[in-house]
């Protein structure tokens, strides 16, 4: 095993903010879900580690600077420390990792930092639907995360290996806001579309919107309020299956906001006129 200082690229008298700088440097170059795994950079990022997790502790620093401990954190005696053998053993490297991390983690008593990023996210609901990318200040660095179509409110989605330079996962947890529009039920789209009175009665071609842009349908005259219309494969992409959902449309007939009393006064004549009985007979049984 190498000296520490000399696996970092600092000097004796580094430091610890120059060798936490280091390591932080060295960790993104050699980090290996970093590097898609290259097998080379794997042996140097676990020196890397090692030597880190010597030189970070400034107890063991001194010791090892005394001569009172070896490069793995393990005791020798002086005699035996000058006559060490720096050649790189990779069986008695990795035993050796294995023993100090050990060690370590009943020393601290798992009083480590947390190693995942936690960061909640707010999408509109168009964002949510239809996938975004966001920029994020993850542990003081910049990230950019793409978010998939279709996630849903209160869902957490994990990026791994996407933390600051030492490759720590990322959660984010969604939180999605409301659409003035249209509803969701799980792939699907739902919409309440209101119709005027003539159109309710006259029919006609009517344009409604939906998450792809607007669709133009015949709709049949003397609509009732209420009738459901299915617009196939206008929902959300499944990222499964990869098919859409489809879009529920409620005809819903509104009168207008505001009643005049000329509209009052027509629509009171032509019910005088042509009157009829909404509820039928079946509502007037006790």
């Amino acid at each position: 095993m190498a000296n520490p200082y000399d696996t970092l690229g600092v000097t004796q008298k580094a430091t610890q903010e120059e060798i936490k700088a280091a390591y932080h440097r060295l960790a993104k170059k050699y980090h290996p879900d970093l590097n898609n795994q290259d097998p080379e950079k794997v042996p140097i990022f676990q020196k890397v580690n090692i030597a880190y997790e010597l030189l970070s502790d400034q107890q063991l620093r001194q010791k090892y600077d005394d001569g009172l401990i070896d490069a793995f954190g393990k005791i020798v005696k002086k005699k035996e420390f000058h006559q060490q053998d720096y050649s790189f053993d990779s069986a008695a490297f990795y035993e050796a990792i294995k023993r100090e991390l050990n060690r370590r983690k009943h020393e601290k008593n798992r009083q480590e930092k947390p190693i995942d990023f936690n960061y909640t996210l707010k999408l509109t609901w168009m964002e949510a639907i239809k996938g975004c990318k966001k920029d994020l200040n993850i542990g003081g660095v910049k990230e950019s995360f793409s978010i998939p179509a279709g996630v849903t409110d209160g869902q957490t989605i994990t990026f791994k290996g996407r933390g600051d330079d030492t490759g720590k996962n990322v959660h984010l947890k969604i939180f999605v806001a409301t659409h003035d529009m249209f509803a969701r039920e799980g792939n699907n789209i739902i919409l309440n579309f209101p119709i005027t009175i003539k159109e309710a009665i006259s029919g006609g071609t009517i344009d409604i919107p939906t998450i792809h842009g607007k669709v133009s349908i015949r709709m049949a005259p003397n609509i009732k309020s209420g009738t459901l219309l299915k617009l196939k494969g206008k929902g959300i992409l499944d990222l499964k299956t990869h098919e859409y959902g489809d879009q529920y449309t409620y005809i819903q007939m509104v009168l207008p906001k505001e009643i005049t009393p000329e509209f009052k006064t027509t629509i009171e004549a032509l019910e005088d006129k042509y009157p009829y009985n909404p509820r039928g007979a079946e509502m007037k049984k006790e």
